[in-house]
């Protein structure tokens, strides 16, 4: 019988639906304390339109100014780039070296900063490449862009078998945020100049 308690109190502490009745309770009882005051005398307290009225711009702003101040939202664009650079005089077209970067560009498109602790790199094997970061941690602040390059790739990819491997485990990106909250992106793969 205690462990049926329990766990119905720990189902309401949980629960969306609980929340949902409390905050209706409350908004019900204000309205119906709206409803008394304007009945004693419409006159001094007004009429219900403009309570209703009032009530609704300020739920408005208080909606537009918690959902812009509390939501981060940022995108990112990874991508791998591979070049080929000759290493031989330009007569011989066999000898070749790979230059693989990693682009990533963070988008912060709304108001708060985002703080970025660590980006990896997320391999189907599980295999974890991190610490991406040079220069770390980086603050975007709202609104803003910024563009960061890393050549930590250049160990996994050393030719263009590498890279036709890498490209086909679909590895993904981890933006770590303070906190330890985690947004997995796509990692997009440029073949620059028909690398072969």
């Amino acid at each position: 019988m205690k462990d049926l308690f329990i766990r119905f109190v720990n189902f309401m502490k949980n629960s969306q639906w609980v929340k949902g009745l409390f905050y209706g309770l409350c908004g019900g009882s204000i309205g119906l304390f709206i409803l008394f005051v304007i009945s004693v005398n419409p006159n001094i307290y007004g009429n219900f339109a403009e309570w209703f009225g009032a009530i609704g711009t300020i739920g408005a702003v208080w909606l537009a100014v918690s959902y812009r101040r509390a939501k981060l939202n940022f995108d990112v664009d990874a991508a791998i780039r591979v070049r080929k650079l000759r290493k031989l005089p330009s007569n011989s077209d066999q000898y070749f070296e790979y230059k693989p970067e990693l682009q990533i560009d963070i988008f912060n498109v709304n108001d708060p900063s985002v703080m970025i602790k660590d980006i990896e790199i997320v391999i189907k094997n599980r295999t974890r490449i991190s610490h991406l970061l040079e220069d770390k941690p980086i603050v975007i602040k709202g609104f803003e862009a910024k563009r960061l390059e890393t050549k930590s790739v250049s160990n996994l990819i050393t030719n263009m078998e590498d890279y036709k491997i890498l490209k086909k485990q679909d590895p993904k990106i981890n933006v770590i945020l303070f906190g330890d909250d985690k947004r997995t992106f796509d990692i997009r793969f440029i073949n620059e100049d028909g690398a072969e």
